[in-house]
């Protein structure tokens, strides 16, 4: 995994835990 997909997969999770908050 390279370094961009690993933030682009944190960004995501992160924005995925906000939706469903």
């Amino acid at each position: 995994m390279t370094g961009w997909e690993l933030r682009i997969w944190r960004k995501s999770m992160l924005w995925s835990r906000e939706k469903a908050a």
